[in-house]
């Protein structure tokens, strides 16, 4: 019996009810695609087949080019679901399902659905500082490359280390920038930054390099004063740490320690190899041109380019130069006696150690009074003690110029002399001056009084010849004349008509010449008048002048009658004769008188 064929036609289409993501135990992400027979006869495949493409790889790639259908795989007529696997994480697919018959595929149903995440795997990207501070950096970055998110990147986390490796910040950042604050300047820090999926995270990246910016630098450190000399300190330094910027110089500060009026000064070390700002270079310089056995105060400041720091140490190091040979003394000073000089000084102004001794040097510098002076070459030295501060030098000669000067002493020698002072001895007082006699007074053939002078003169100490003259006035007027000569205007009745240096000896002197001798005015007599004519000696040297008259010798101008004077003095001296006569002859009656009345022994 012949059996009858049925023509079976291909089957309908298809209809997915669902697509979703699918995550296996092993990480390996997909999407499970559930349909429905087809409603249409014949509604029984025996077959279904699964094919997909990607619309969009990791939410990021276009692919509307280059769509690649790929077959996932085929079921039997009654599985109704599907698992796609080995699809890329977070990434839209569209999945077909056709049916099968004998006849051939049915029409396929699609729909799209998109992957779930998985952690990342490429770090973020373009990392870069965007703004630098002295104390804070801003980073900013992008997401992972295309490919490589695998989700939607929903954090970032950020690890800053410094140069030696130490985090000195970590944490999770939601955007693509963070500012990092409470940083060091001029210090090197590496970021690292990796991408999380919510709870999965991906790869650190390579570390990225920044730079704070310069500062002021902070003070140096380990500073020493390990050396020391008469005139120099040794200073030694290590650059801050950090050092905050790049060392450009340093400052070294120095003054005297115990001087209210010290002003610091600053020796400046400018850096030109870079050493001045490694942390483990220790530098050094020498402070000169200083005080011996003088204490030093000692800071040292570093500089960037924006300003200088903070000196260093709190309080100062402080050392002492050694011993040396002092400076001059100061305010030397030269008060003058007869026979003997007044030497006062102050103590130098740096001693460079303990004075032990003053050595006061002097000599002879000139004799105003003695033509055939020459100065002397070589000093006589006197030691004084340290602690003194004046010294008499005795037995000297009178109206002498001396030249003086001091020198202070320390363990280590000499140091340098003061000022050369130069002044002169007293002139020896009046009374040690040689009276003179009262002058020889001859007459010129015109009749004038004229006054030979020689140039032998009893005391070496004399310079100047004095002629005085003064005139013979009434009682009455007397009273009018002066104590003390002066000159010609001063008074014309009483004055100074010549001051005769001795280097003009010998000399013949009319008086009333009308001639200027010295500063004085040699003036014209009077006619008939008297006047007593003295001569005196002078000492006169370094402004310091001694002056001696002698007794008068009289003068007469023409028109006083002769003998008028004589007549006078002899009336005088009868009456003084006669007076005593009187009283011998009163004392010899008295007398006799006397012896008679004596009783007579037998």
């Amino acid at each position: 019996m012949e059996m009858a064929m049925t023509n079976i036609s291909a089957p309908g289409m298809p209809v997915i009810t669902e697509l979703t993501p699918h995550q296996e135990d092993s990480g390996t992400t997909g999407l499970t695609v559930t349909w429905q027979p087809p409603s249409s006869p014949p509604c029984q495949p025996t077959h279904y087949e699964i094919k997909y493409y990607v619309l969009r790889g990791d939410m990021c790639e276009d692919t509307s080019s280059d769509r690649i259908m790929i077959s996932a795989g085929t079921v039997n007529g009654s599985t109704f679901t599907f698992n796609v696997l080995e699809l890329r994480p977070n990434s839209e697919y569209m999945v077909f399902v056709r049916g099968r018959t004998s006849s051939g595929y049915g029409d396929s149903d699609s729909q799209s659905a998109t992957t779930g995440y998985s952690y990342p795997t490429g770090p973020p990207t373009n990392i870069q500082s965007t703004s630098t501070k002295k104390r804070s950096i801003v980073f900013s970055w992008e997401k992972p490359e295309c490919g490589h998110r695998n989700g939607p990147i929903s954090s970032y986390e950020v690890m800053l280390s410094n140069y030696t490796g130490d985090v000195v910040y970590h944490g999770i950042v939601s955007g693509p920038e963070r500012e990092i604050f409470d940083l060091i300047p001029y210090s090197n820090y590496s970021i690292r930054i990796r991408a999380w999926n919510y709870e999965l995270a991906g790869e650190y990246g390579p570390a990225i390099w920044a730079q704070t910016d310069e500062a002021k630098p902070a003070p140096p450190i380990g500073v020493k004063l390990p050396s020391s000399d008469q005139e120099s300190i040794t200073v030694e330094w290590m650059s801050p740490n950090p050092p905050l910027g790049k060392i450009i110089g340093y400052y070294i500060l120095y003054w005297e320690t115990f001087s209210n009026s010290s002003t610091p000064r600053n020796v400046s070390i400018s850096c030109r190899d870079g050493r001045c700002s490694d942390i483990n270079y220790r530098l050094s310089a020498v402070i000169l041109e200083l005080q011996a056995d003088t204490n030093y105060s000692v800071q040292v400041m570093a500089e960037t380019i924006r300003g200088v720091g903070d000196s260093s140490p709190v309080p100062p190091v402080v050392r002492i130069t050694s011993e040396g040979i002092p400076s001059e003394p100061q305010a030397l000073a030269v008060s003058s006696r007869s026979k003997s000089l007044l030497i006062t000084w102050k103590e130098s102004r740096y001693p460079r150690g303990r004075i032990i001794s003053y050595t006061l040097a002097y000599k002879v510098k000139g004799k105003p009074y003695d033509r055939s002076f020459q100065p002397e070459d070589s000093f006589t030295m006197n030691e004084v003690a340290g602690a003194s501060s004046s010294f008499v030098l005795d037995d000297l000669e009178p109206a002498t110029l001396y030249e003086v000067y001091v020198v202070a002493s320390t363990s280590k020698g000499e140091g340098e002399s003061s000022q050369h002072v130069e002044e002169f001895t007293e002139p020896p007082a009046a009374d040690e001056l040689p009276k003179p006699y009262p002058p020889v007074i001859v007459s010129s053939p015109d009749g004038t009084p004229t006054i030979q002078f020689s140039d032998a003169l009893e005391s070496p100490y004399i310079t100047h010849i004095l002629v005085a003259v003064e005139e013979r006035l009434p009682v009455t007027r007397r009273r009018r004349q002066q104590a003390a000569y002066g000159s010609y205007a001063e008074n014309p009745s009483s004055y100074i008509a010549a001051s005769i240096s001795k280097d003009d000896l010998p000399i013949e002197l009319t008086i009333g010449d009308n001639e200027t001798y010295g500063i004085y005015h040699n003036a014209p007599l009077r006619d008939k008048a008297i006047y007593d004519i003295r001569t005196g000696v002078e000492s006169n040297v370094g402004g310091k002048k001694s002056t001696l008259f002698g007794d008068p010798s009289e003068v007469q101008t023409a028109g006083v009658p002769s003998g008028s004077i004589a007549t006078v003095v002899g009336s005088a001296v009868g009456a003084i004769l006669v007076i005593v006569i009187v009283i011998i002859l009163i004392i010899i009656f008295y007398k006799r008188r006397s012896n008679e009345s004596a009783p007579t022994k037998v």
